[in-house]
C-alpha cells in the first residue's frame, strides 16, 4: 500500500528537456511505490505533452506563462532579434512571478502536502516556491561551478532552505562538500530510460547531435567540426536534433559554408532511440553539464561519444579510448581529428561500441531507483 506522497516540481511538460526527462523517468519508476503528484511551473496543455507520463501520476499546474518559465531562452531570443522592450518586459514579469507571486505559488504547493510527504524540486524556479515546512529536497541538475557561483548562492539565500541536496555525480558532491562541509547532501546518478543494447552495426560514418540550440549546448561548435571534416574531404553525415534561439544562426552558417549535403538540422525527435541506432557516434559539444542524459542514452545503445573534458566529472562517467573520445580543448580541429581517426579504423569503432554497452550497465535504472527508494523511505 502506498503511504507516502511525493510532490515533484519541474518546469514544464511541452518541450523536451533533460531535467524533465530524468524527473519523469524517475516518477514513472517510483509511482508503484508512492503517491506522486507532478507540479509543473508552466501551464499544462494536455494535448501538447511531449513526455510519456504514467496515468497514476497526478498533475498540477502553477500556470506561470511558458515564456517566463523558459526565461533564459526568451531573453536570448529577444536580444538576438534586438527587441529590447520585450527583453525588459520578460525581466519585469519574471520578477513578479518569482519574487512577488511566489508566496501564492508556495501556498498552492503547501496545500498538496500531507503528513510525511516529500517535496522534490528539480529546477531553480521551483526552489523559489518550495514550502518552508515539511521535508524538502533540491535535486540539483547543474555542476559544482554553477552551484558555488555568486548568482546561485544569492538565489539559495532567497529560496527556502531544503532539508537535503541531491547532486548528479560523486565529483560534484565531493567538490561542493569540500567548500561547504556542513551541507546535507548526497549524490545519485541519473538513470537511463533505454535498456542497454549491444548493437555494433556500422552506419557509414554518421554522427548525431541532440540538444537545445543554445550557448550551453554549443551547436555552432558542432557545425564547425562538420566544416572541418568537409574541408578535409572526409566522408560523414551529421543530423542535429533540437530547437532554440540559435537555429537561425546555425542555418546561416550551414548555407554559407555549403554543408547542406552532409548536415541536417531537424526538430526534436520523439523517437530519439531510433536516431541513435542509425548513427555511429554522438557529437557532444556542451560547454558544461550536470549529468549528461543524452550521452548516457547514446552509450546504452552502444554509441560512443566525442566530447570535451568540460570538468573532472567527465572522467567519472567516460573513459577515453574505451567508451568515449575525450578531447582536452574546445577546438573543432581536435574534435575532427579524433572522429577521423576512429572512423578510419572500423575495428576500433566496433570496440568502442562494445565497450559502451558494458559501461552503460553502471547506470541501470533498477539500481538507481533502489537508491531513490532508500532515500525517500
Amino acid at each position: 500500500m502506498k503511504t507516502k506522497k511525493i510532490i515533484w516540481c519541474i518546469q514544464q511538460l511541452d518541450h523536451i528537456g533533460g531535467t524533465e526527462q530524468v524527473s519523469i523517468d524517475l516518477m514513472n519508476s517510483l509511482v508503484s511505490f508512492y503517491q506522486i503528484v507532478l507540479v509543473s511551473t508552466a501551464k499544462i496543455d494536455a494535448s501538447n505533452i511531449v513526455y510519456k507520463l504514467d496515468p497514476r501520476i497526478e498533475t498540477v499546474s502553477l500556470n506561470v506563462p511558458s515564456e517566463i518559465v523558459r526565461l533564459d531562452q526568451s531573453l536570448a531570443s529577444a536580444l538576438s532579434s534586438h527587441r529590447y522592450f520585450k527583453y525588459l518586459s520578460y525581466l519585469f514579469r519574471a520578477f513578479y512571478y518569482y519574487f512577488i507571486k511566489r508566496f501564492s505559488l508556495r501556498k498552492k504547493v503547501r496545500k498538496l502536502q500531507s503528513e510525511g510527504s516529500v517535496v522534490i524540486s528539480s529546477s531553480l524556479d521551483s526552489y523559489f516556491y518550495a514550502p518552508k515546512k515539511g521535508r524538502v529536497i533540491f535535486h540539483y541538475h547543474f555542476d559544482q561551478n554553477h552551484f558555488l557561483s555568486k548568482g546561485e548562492r544569492f538565489c539559495f539565500k532567497i529560496a527556502p532552505k531544503p532539508n537535503q541536496f541531491i547532486f548528479l555525480t560523486k565529483s560534484y558532491y565531493e567538490d561542493i562538500k569540500s567548500k561547504l562541509p556542513k551541507l546535507n547532501a548526497t549524490y545519485i546518478y541519473n538513470p537511463v530510460r533505454f535498456s542497454s543494447v549491444k548493437n555494433l552495426d556500422y552506419k557509414g560514418n554518421s554522427l548525431v547531435f541532440v540538444g537545445r540550440f543554445s550557448e550551453q549546448k554549443d551547436p555552432l561548435l558542432a557545425l564547425k567540426v562538420a566544416k572541418k571534416l568537409k574541408d578535409d574531404n572526409f566522408p560523414f553525415s551529421l543530423k542535429m536534433f533540437g530547437e532554440g534561439h540559435l537555429k537561425t544562426q546555425m542555418e546561416e552558417y550551414l548555407i554559407s559554408n555549403h554543408l547542406e549535403d552532409c548536415v541536417s538540422i531537424c526538430p526534436p525527435s520523439k523517437d530519439i532511440k531510433n536516431e541513435f541506432l542509425n548513427a555511429d557516434m554522438l557529437l557532444f559539444t556542451s560547454a558544461y553539464e550536470g549529468h549528461p542524459l543524452v550521452l548516457l542514452e547514446a552509450r546504452s545503445l552502444s554509441r560512443p561519444v566525442v566530447l570535451n573534458r568540460y570538468n573532472r566529472s567527465v572522467d567519472e562517467i567516460c573513459e577515453d579510448n574505451y567508451d568515449s573520445l575525450v578531447v582536452d580543448s574546445r577546438d573543432e580541429n581536435e574534435f575532427a581529428s579524433r572522429i577521423e581517426e576512429t572512423f578510419s579504423d572500423l575495428e576500433q569503432l566496433k570496440r568502442l561500441k562494445a565497450n559502451c554497452y558494458e559501461s552503460s550497465l553502471k547506470f541501470s535504472k533498477e539500481e538507481i531507483v533502489e537508491r531513490w527508494k532508500k532515500l525517500l523511505g
